[in-house]
């Protein structure tokens, strides 16, 4: 990457800058002088055309008068070698990454943390979609602050579904609908689900296809329609280390999970609820 992210804030570094399109050396060549001035201005604005991300690496310029770069580590984590810019990458910070493999990606920095062995800070991220690919990635830190302004919160859609023991033979839909937002730890969900068919499938009820896998059980609020068989009030949770909704009926004293036998082929579920991942 070249540009601004390339130039140090150490004046003295900055003879050569933007891969050594920009050279403003002591006794430079005069020829290089417009070349270096027309260089600065390009750099400047093309961090304004992509004003709210900017490719901070260490924050000093890297090797070969280029910014440090970004180093794929896993599919959703990546490294910055040569300081501790772990109160740069803090959590709840917003990225982007690209790279040909990867696309274009963003997320949300859930951790980061120093290895003062190495010199290397390692960054966790949970992308919106998508991860990414082993290859040579850009990252770009977004400029809108984590706390203190505007923030914008990552949402999406996914697409619920229901299993029975684990199996969905047969079981056919009118209405799949879910939304989702990302608040820091927290997910804020709601799921539409209309049967035309429950299929053939039997054992437990399960609400499946949550869009991040939760990291603890939660309560779940909800309305249930053409149940079968069920007495007393329908409560729900999601399952803790998985992307499930379970659902109960209550009696006194006990609950019970609801299987294929309390469940009709035009059963209708509206299910909101949050959890922690």
């Amino acid at each position: 990457m070249s540009g601004i992210d390339s130039y140090s804030t150490t004046p003295a570094t900055n003879a050569a800058a933007t891969g050594g399109a920009v050279n403003w050396a002591e006794g430079q060549p005069p020829s290089t002088v417009n070349n270096s001035a027309r260089q600065n201005m390009a750099d400047t604005r093309g961090a304004f055309n992509d004003l709210i991300w900017f490719n901070y690496g260490t924050g000093e310029q890297g090797a070969s008068d280029l910014a440090v770069p970004s180093v794929y580590a896993s599919s959703t984590s990546f490294t910055i070698t040569g300081a501790d810019v772990t109160l740069i990458y803090t959590a709840g910070r917003r990225v982007r990454a690209v790279g040909t493999g990867t696309g274009t990606i963003y997320g949300t920095i859930s951790s980061s943390s120093y290895n003062g062995g190495n010199t290397t800070t390692t960054v966790n991220v949970v992308w919106d979609s998508g991860s990414l690919s082993n290859e040579t990635i850009v990252v770009s830190l977004s400029q809108i602050p984590v706390t203190g302004g505007p923030v914008a919160f990552p949402f999406g859609t996914f697409t619920p579904a229901i299993t029975f023991g684990g199996a969905a033979v047969g079981v056919t839909y009118s209405a799949q609908t879910g939304t989702w937002t990302r608040v820091g730890g927290l997910i804020l969900f709601r799921a539409q689900i209309t049967l035309t068919s429950k299929g053939s499938s039997t054992g437990n009820l399960a609400v499946t296809s949550l869009p991040f896998t939760a990291s603890a059980s939660s309560p779940v609020t909800l309305f249930v329609d053409f149940l079968s068989g069920t007495s007393g009030g329908i409560q729900g949770s999601v399952n803790g280390s998985a992307t499930t909704i379970s659902l109960y009926q209550q009696a006194t004293g006990t609950s019970s999970i609801l299987t294929n036998t309390n469940i009709q082929d035009t059963s209708q579920f509206i299910i909101t609820g949050t959890y922690p991942v």
